[in-house]
């Protein structure tokens, strides 16, 4: 790691300037007249202007030395020449070169005085209106209270971090946060409880203040609603949770929950605790499923089982029993629901309902809830196929960066049938966002693996749905995909039931190789990668081979074999550019993926007659490759699902990470032909069932288990059921 240094010295010249994320490129002189570029967040930095930063070095590919700020204070300019440089710089509007002059001249060294307490004396300048005065000393004051916003949070948070908060409380930022530290947790993302304590601390907050406390509960409940998934807590764990947050008693978080509930900032029902707006979504989730499912259909088909028959004609093949009568269900029932392993004929169920209800002349829309999800369900079913959110015509709103779904109950989707497939991934939010959009009398039918991961969002929706009992659910249990003769099926169905065979080192498509460690075990993957499978089944089918593994940390985790796999397949190359971001370097040619949904960001797609549309937002598990770097404009061109071109800042790069190498998570809703599972020293936390379930069926034609036979057979026996706090089947069930 390069030394850290200080300098100091005037902003002399602004190379590059982003005004949205406060990316800079500057130069730094100081007081011998040396230069020295400066990059990094210098929100609203203006040439004069003097500067105090912490900086590293790095060596940019094309522009050679540059300094990267990791902390800095700015000082307005002090001397007259500097004044006027900085006035001259165009940093407030309405003062020019000529301007500043005659301002300076009149007020010298006074000048910045003036603009912040008595801009009406610019009027007395020729040229300068009394309304262009007062425009000028607002802009003035509004960049000073910038100013004090980035000294007041720099030394806490960073540059980025401080530039966050200012744009969520504007200039009064410091009065707000002095009253309530923990405001932060609330309105800034990237500021968690623990780094507004930190603020709290250093202003002299107490250790059991009520607003700590309440706060410190806030984000227990916080954290287990949106990383972990828990629509609620049980009273008892969110006080283990809080008190150990917080180092206080048990006793001492009593009072300022009973607060929180009169404010209605949260909701306790019998031992449950609740954030209110969870509560009130699984409650409307309830309320808009039980609604659906009992109004009469807009559409009845009679003789629905002639139908069938005549559509099991059409597309030339005998339907089973079951399949038979979830195509049925789904011809007479608004609100059907159909789960089953791979392999069980999902898919032909699928082609069925399409033809059918396309052939009675209702409008069927297709949809899955991730991009990679619905591309499976085209090529399957032979039409078009659509994520959720393009469904829900999803709008994205930047000032309060908060995601708006077009439709909604006062502009409802005009299809008659919703046929929605991979429902476990599915979470209760954006189950109440497509509720609100579907017209009653319509028909939607849910088509999932109830024995997935649930959904990486709050909720459990598939499973709470069928465990309610209250919808017509057909269940498939015979497989037909491949036959019998697939050993990966046999492998799944065996993880499904927590009891494993003997693993052989091959058998048939799945293969088995046992390493004692967890460095033998990410060695394997590399070398499987880079030798073994193209040499087995040429280059071409790394196109379609994915390396999953449970957790991100641990020598067999996916940010350790992320780095061995870019050395391997995308080594350092003359002809590559390359850009480091913290630890990481992405480089031309790299396999990526999205982490985050991010509704700003705006893609090209080819359109008709080859002409490019745009696409709004790109979301989370989106997987892409580095196709351009541009360091002039500091960004990278990456073209997302082989189709979407995204023109990706440098400064959002937090949100972006190397996927030769994905948890199994971040997997769900994909198939790939090859699958390579590294399968060492994963955490007991993620020792379940339902992952190692969820990674064994993302294979179609191979199955490579790399590791420990003893940790598989394990979590094939421990970890039944998803471990999520939900009560949307007991509202179900009780209403």
């Amino acid at each position: 790691m390069s030394e850290e240094r200080l300098f100091e010295g005037e902003v002399t010249k602004i190379l590059f300037q982003n005004s949205e994320n406060g990316y800079c490129v500057c130069l730094l002189t100081d007081a011998d007249g040396e230069e020295r570029t400066l990059v990094g967040t210098l929100p609203s930095l203006s040439v004069g202007e003097s500067l105090r930063a912490k900086v590293k070095a790095k060596n940019h590919a094309t522009y050679g030395e540059q300094w990267q700020v990791l902390e800095f204070e700015k000082a307005l300019p002090q001397d007259t020449l500097a004044i006027t440089r900085y006035l001259a710089s165009r940093a407030l509007k309405g003062i020019g070169k000529k301007r500043a002059e005659k301002i300076v001249e009149r007020f010298g060294a006074d000048t910045l005085s003036v603009l912040e307490h008595s801009p009406e004396m610019l009027s007395a300048i020729p040229g300068i209106s009394a309304r262009l005065a007062k425009s000028i000393g607002e802009e003035f004051r509004t960049q000073f209270g910038m100013r004090q916003v980035l000294l007041f949070f720099g030394g806490t948070f960073g540059p980025k971090t401080s530039l966050a908060i200012y744009n969520a409380l504007g200039s009064s930022a410091v009065e707000l946060v002095r009253k309530n530290p923990y405001l932060l947790c609330e309105r800034v993302r990237g500021v968690g409880f623990l780094r507004a304590d930190e603020l709290a601390q250093k202003i002299g907050y107490a250790k059991e203040s009520e607003q700590r406390v309440q706060a410190g509960l806030l984000f227990a409940l916080s954290q287990a609603y949106h990383r972990d998934g828990q629509v609620y807590l049980p009273r008892e764990e969110l006080f283990s949770v809080a008190a150990g947050l917080l180092g206080v008693e048990v006793s001492a978080l009593e009072a300022p929950l009973e607060a929180l509930c009169r404010e209605g900032r949260v909701v306790a029902e019998d031992e449950r605790i609740y954030l209110t707006f969870a509560r009130d979504l699984e409650c409307e989730a309830a309320r808009r499923l039980l609604t659906l499912s009992s109004i009469k259909l807009f559409h009845k088909i009679p003789r629905a089982e002639e139908v069938i028959i005549k559509t099991q004609e059409a597309e030339g093949v005998e339907y089973s029993e079951a399949q038979r009568a979830a195509i049925l269900a789904a011809a007479t029932h608004p609100f059907s629901i159909i789960t089953g392993g791979p392999g069980t004929g999902k898919t032909t169920i699928t082609r069925a309902l399409v033809r059918m209800f396309t052939d009675l002349g209702m409008q069927v829309c297709l949809a899955a809830p991730t991009g990679r999800a619905a591309k499976r369900l085209s090529e399957k079913s032979h039409i078009d196929a659509r994520t959720l959110h393009r469904v829900l015509e999803m709008a994205y709103t930047p000032e309060d960066s908060t995601p708006r779904f077009s439709r909604n109950e006062e502009n409802p989707l005009s299809e008659s049938v919703f046929l929605i497939d991979e429902v476990s991934m599915v979470d209760m939010e954006l189950l109440v966002h497509f509720l609100r959009a579907v017209k009653p009398g319509s028909r939607v039918v849910l088509i999932g693996d109830a024995d997935q991961l649930p959904s990486v969002g709050a909720g459990n929706v598939l499973s709470d749905l069928i465990s309610s009992g209250v919808f017509c659910t057909t269940f498939l249990d015979v497989i037909y995909r491949q036959g019998q003769e697939s050993a990966i099926l046999r492998f799944a169905h065996e993880v499904r039931e927590g009891g494993l065979h003997a693993l052989k080192e091959n058998e048939g498509d799945l293969f088995f190789l046992r390493r004692a460690t967890a460095a033998q075990t990410a060695a394997t993957v590399g070398e499987l990668l880079s030798r073994r499978l193209p040499r087995a089944y040429g280059e071409e089918s790394l196109f379609n081979t994915q390396v999953l593994a449970p957790a991100r940390r641990g020598e067999a985790g996916c940010k350790n074999l992320n780095r061995l796999l870019q050395a391997a397949l995308n080594p350092p190359s003359e002809l590559k550019r390359e850009y480091a971001f913290g630890d990481v370097i992405f480089r031309e040619g790299d396999r990526v993926m999205q982490i985050r949904n991010n509704y700003d960001l705006e893609g090209k797609v080819p359109g008709e007659l080859g002409l490019l549309t745009s696409v709004q937002g790109i979301f989370n598990g989106d997987v892409g490759v580095i196709r351009a770097i541009d360091f002039a404009r500091e960004v990278m061109v990456i073209l997302f699902e082989g189709r979407m071109e995204v023109e990706y800042p440098f400064a959002d790069l937090e949100d972006v990470e190397h996927a030769y190498a994905v948890t199994v998570h971040k997997s769900q809703g994909s198939e790939y032909d090859t699958v390579v599972l590294s399968l060492f020293g994963t955490p007991p936390a993620l020792c379940r069932r339902a992952l190692l379930y969820t990674a064994v069926t993302r294979a179609k034609r191979r199955l490579i288990i790399v590791g420990s036979d003893d940790l598989s057979r394990r979590m094939a026996r421990d970890g039944v059921g998803s471990g999520r706090y939900s009560t949307l089947a007991m509202r179900l069930s009780e209403t």
